[in-house]
């Protein structure tokens, strides 16, 4: 049998056909700088994988070749599940060189971001932290990546895991050890051209520095993570020149500059990631993951997931939220744009009212029966009295309690008032036009959804007005939740920085299709609460 079988689609010579005898060619799944990759299934066992293939065009360049044989033999390398697995490799009877890879089915960090916006906190923490731990196993055996970026870094959904990262593209990557002539590049130029993605360069790669080394994967990482918070890039410019000199000469702006409500904490560990003077810089992926979990040790654990309802957590101080233990069952999906699912999050009620704040229900203790006593009874005397005199006891401590609890928590809801285990919750604002917000998460319809007793921030924004800010609790008691912004006297349009897109060779096409999310200007303005029975 030869490596290529005759194909059945004459648009795409490729698809149908089979490859190196064993891989059937379904679909073209999309086309890079200078190669496609298709899916393709294993004939023999039914398996799904990826088939990437160079460009005819790029296949007589020894440059292109030697790149792509080096991201095979990067990713082979690592030996990381939060690195694309790369199974083989080989060649097509025209010359033209692939590789099987795994196969993943999501999207890729920009266009979550181009969708959403920017992320809540707990989720961009989580992809970092992700991205960290395939670059720290990159490291350890001397790959660095140079060309991280969010198209770079694809979201998959596991059994454990709603978003879980795979570190994809090791093309221009820098091989440190055990390296032949061609596969360690002694410059970053290829005819005049910087390799890499100049938004995500650090300071020492854009300036063509040719000794490169982890610590430029990490401010990369550290500039993707500011993106995600934001929204926007940490550097900008009109032309390729511009962002290259801002990167070498400015240091990078605040993250709370944007978006405010981001922990000083987190904020000091993306600034240390992006410090121009590399010698200052986080030196290793551990010590930066150390550094997020020191910064935040409620949303980095060695447990792989996040729960988005955290979040609460670090902007709501108005309401201490006390995160319990995630559960040992598996995670839902992670949440459309349309709803949001806020988990466990606390055990704590809130109210509307700053006033209760902070105060937890208490746990009543069950009253023994007296069935049960007189089975006792039935022991003997002697263990009868003591069983009446321990239930005595009891009661006493449960009158206790329940006087010292009254007006702090309602009682638990009895059989016929038993809140359903999933609470939706409509919020109707006035004015119709504004936006509203759950844990930082656009809902176009805003409808809150989530378990029964979840916490969940919720934001109601909309120029010209005062935002609201306030933290909700899905109990059940109502259906709609009537929310008035107060206007603000002669309010002058706000801004909008992403409407200015950066232009010349970096600008990105996707860039086109980003929405920009609202940023609130803090907890003000006032909130009439309306609810109607179930």
């Amino acid at each position: 049998m030869t490596d290529v079988e005759t194909p059945t689609n004459p648009e795409d010579p490729l698809v149908g056909s089979t490859i190196g005898g064993k891989y059937r060619v379904v679909r073209l799944c999309g086309r890079g700088g200078m190669g496609s990759v298709y899916e393709a299934q294993n004939i023999a066992i039914g398996k799904k994988v990826a088939l990437k293939f160079i460009d005819p065009a790029s296949a007589g360049s020894p440059d292109a070749v030697h790149r792509f044989l080096r991201e095979a033999q990067a990713a082979s390398a690592a030996e990381s599940l939060h690195i694309v697995q790369v199974f083989d490799v080989g060649e097509t009877p025209d010359g033209r060189p692939y590789m099987v890879m795994e196969l993943l089915r999501g999207e890729n960090l920009a266009q979550r971001l181009g969708r959403l916006g920017r992320l809540p906190i707990s989720e961009a923490v989580h992809i970092a932290v992700h991205t960290l731990r395939g670059l720290r196993r990159a490291h350890e055996v001397g790959i660095v990546h140079r060309d991280l970026k969010p198209e770079n870094i694809f979201l998959v959904e596991t059994d454990d895991d709603p978003i879980f990262v795979k570190v994809v593209d090791f093309g221009v990557s820098k091989i440190l050890k055990h390296a032949s002539s061609d596969l360690e590049v002694g410059t970053l130029t290829r005819q005049g051209v910087v390799l890499g993605t100049p938004y995500y360069m650090a300071p020492e790669q854009a300036q063509g520095m040719p000794d490169l080394d982890a610590r430029t994967d990490l401010w990369a990482v550290g500039a993707i993570l500011w993106e995600c918070l934001t929204g926007e890039r940490p550097h900008k410019g009109k032309t390729y020149e511009q962002v290259i000199v801002a990167i070498c000469t400015k240091d990078v702006p605040d993250v709370r500059t944007i978006v405010p409500s981001v922990p000083v904490r987190i904020a000091d560990v993306i600034k240390r990631a992006m410090t121009r003077d590399r010698e200052q810089r986080v030196q290793t992926a551990n010590e930066f993951i150390d550094s997020l979990r020191d910064a935040a040790p409620e949303l980095v654990s060695s447990n792989p997931s996040f729960d988005p309802a955290l979040d609460a957590t670090l902007l709501s101080p108005q309401t201490p939220l006390h995160p319990i233990k995630a559960p040992q069952t598996p995670l839902h999906p992670v949440p459309s744009p349309r709803e949001v699912d806020a988990g466990a999050a606390a055990n704590t009620r809130s109210s509307w009212s700053s006033s209760e704040s902070g105060k937890s229900p208490l746990v009543s203790v069950p009253q023994q029966g007296w069935k049960a006593h007189w089975r006792v009874a039935l022991l003997g005397a002697t263990m009868m009295l003591a069983a009446f005199a321990l239930t005595l006891g009891m009661m006493r401590r449960n009158h206790e309690q329940r006087e010292s609890g009254r007006g702090m928590v309602a009682s638990a809801p009895t059989a016929s008032q038993t809140v359903p285990a999933s609470v939706e919750l409509h919020v109707v604002p006035t004015p119709s036009a504004a936006s509203v917000f759950a844990n930082d998460r656009l809902m176009p319809e805003g409808i809150l959804k989530g378990p029964a007793g979840s916490s969940i921030k919720l934001r109601v924004e909309a120029e010209g007005y005062k935002p609201v800010e306030r933290t909700v609790v899905l109990d059940g008691s109502a259906h709609h939740l009537a929310v008035e912004l107060e206007a603000v006297a002669d309010a002058a349009p706000v801004a909008d920085p992403r409407k200015t897109k950066p232009s010349g060779a970096i600008a990105k096409a996707s860039d086109a299709g980003t929405s920009p999310q609202p940023k609130s200007s803090g907890i003000a303005g006032e909130l009439k609460l309306k609810t109607d029975g179930p």
